[in-house]
């Protein structure tokens, strides 16, 4: 059986970390929130873009490189804030 579910996308970012370039789409889905770094290999689910502790312990558990989880996390709120603004 198989059912379908709507998901969006809230916004892409392109997270320059310690000389590292991630591509960062973080989105909404039936169950959350989620995100997923393509040219990582890294998908996960997240919490609301402003929990930084929790988002970073589930990048670091979607084996996200020690040194930059927490800064993505980090983008990942300082963009929510400003499309926040935005609207």
């Amino acid at each position: 059986m198989v059912h379908f579910y709507n998901a969006q996308v809230l916004f892409e970012i392109s997270a320059d970390v310690r000389g590292d370039s991630y591509l960062v789409i973080y989105g909404k889905h039936v169950n959350g929130y989620f995100c997923c770094i393509p040219n990582w290999g890294i998908g996960c689910e997240m919490a609301e873009p402003s929990d930084i502790f929790y988002n970073t312990e589930k990048l670091l558990f979607a084996k996200c490189p020690k040194y930059s989880a927490k800064d993505i996390a980090t983008y990942i709120q300082k963009a929510a804030m400003s499309l926040r603004k935005e609207q």
